[in-house]
């Protein structure tokens, strides 16, 4: 017994012997098991909130951080910045236009002080091959001498080609060169590439200042220097013209040809009076208009052309979405290509038809392949097959 004063009054308290009864061992277990899980709980709850601010940090950091490291694969880009040309150099990849080089090389080929004069684009795919050198030196030393030309030129492969890039540095002609890889599903010669250029156009020409015309030019052809002077710098619109076509089509399809189609066979005419018997495709005009087609591939087709026998408009590249896509793999690309410009074949330009000697400008030629014996180059530079 315990006495308490307070207030000079006593209290007496008495301690009660309390019997603690024995815990459950069950009760005890579970007991350490909820302390054990609301503790896992507590970690987890702080690994969650620890995960969540380093993903945050991460968010904020990385980008910096992937900056920072330099490009390799992109090469340095020279500027390039005619008068035509008023949009920012790209300084980035943006999809599968990479590896973009530029000649800033101040040229007379350049007309910059005559505003008046129609400006022509050329586009050129390009591959890897034995014959690809000489092929592009003849259609370069062709263009060197026209003015006002800027010569954009895709590599079909994953890298650009030394050789080609010093190449069109020689030339002294304004280019851009970049690489383009084939997308999935389009046809392997040339597809993918001038699908790019198009869209190189629609970026990077936004505001362009003058008449510029859009030529589609293989690094195989053979062209004259009044095609681009005569035929191309006068196209309003859209310009067509004849194409001799005779190595675009198969020999065991010309022999059948010779016999059964002999008024679909133009015969070449120069100096010299008739030279061949070239097959020749091109528009059939009456009145200056386009009524028909000249062609032994497909000649139904709206618009039964080569891809050599015709320029745009660069505004008519603006204004559509047209492209060689998935659309146009059933139907010939020329065709495709040309009706999603909106244009009717009444409205097209045709060009040489009112000559006194009908002159074919632009020639499907193919260089021989070479049989290699051995690829002992002796140091010099040379291209092989991919």
């Amino acid at each position: 017994m315990t006495l308490i004063s307070n207030n000079k009054k006593l209290f007496v308290y008495k301690k009660s012997k309390v019997k603690l009864k024995p815990r459950n061992p069950r009760w005890v277990w579970f007991s350490c098991i909820q302390r054990i899980v609301n503790l896992l709980t507590s970690i987890t709850c702080l690994f969650i909130y620890c995960l969540i601010i380093i993903v945050v940090i991460c968010i904020h950091a990385l980008p910096e951080f992937f900056e920072s490291i330099p490009q390799k694969s992109v090469p340095v880009i020279q500027e390039y910045r005619p008068n035509y040309l008023q949009n920012p150099i790209p300084k980035n990849c943006y999809g599968s236009l990479c590896g973009i080089n530029f000649n800033s090389t101040k040229t007379t080929n350049l007309n910059k002080n005559d505003k008046n004069q129609t400006t022509i684009i050329v586009i050129t795919p390009t591959n890897k091959r034995l014959e690809r050198l000489p092929d592009l030196t003849r259609v370069a030393q062709t263009l060197m001498h026209i003015k006002n030309l800027h010569w954009i030129v895709i590599e079909d492969g994953n890298e650009m080609v030394d050789a080609v890039n010093r190449l069109l540095n020689r030339t002294k002609i304004p280019y851009a060169y970049f690489f383009s890889s084939k997308q999935p599903n389009l046809p392997t010669k040339g597809w993918t590439q001038r699908n790019d250029a198009l869209d190189y156009l629609r970026k990077y020409y936004r505001n362009f200042d003058g008449k510029a015309i859009v030529y589609f030019a293989d690094d195989d052809n053979t062209y004259d220097i009044r095609l681009f002077n005569t035929f191309i710098k006068n196209v309003k619109q859209v310009g067509v013209w004849p194409v001799e076509a005779w190595d675009s089509i198969q020999p065991e399809v010309l022999k059948n040809l010779v016999s059964s189609m002999k008024n679909r066979l133009f015969q070449v005419i120069n100096r010299n009076g008739i030279v061949g018997g070239a097959v020749v495709e091109g528009p059939i005009v009456k009145d200056g208009k386009v009524v028909n087609w000249q062609a032994v591939y497909k000649p139904n087709r709206t618009f039964a052309i080569d891809m050599a026998g015709f320029a745009v408009n660069l505004n008519l590249i603006f204004s559509t979405n047209a492209t060689f896509g998935y659309p146009c793999i059933q139907e010939a690309p020329e065709d495709c290509f040309l009706s999603q410009l909106g244009i009717k074949v009444e409205n097209l330009e045709p060009f040489g038809y009112k000559n006194n000697f009908k002159d074919v400008l632009v020639w499907h030629t193919k260089t021989a392949k070479s049989n290699v014996v051995n690829n002992n180059n002796g140091s010099f530079v040379m291209e092989t097959e991919k």
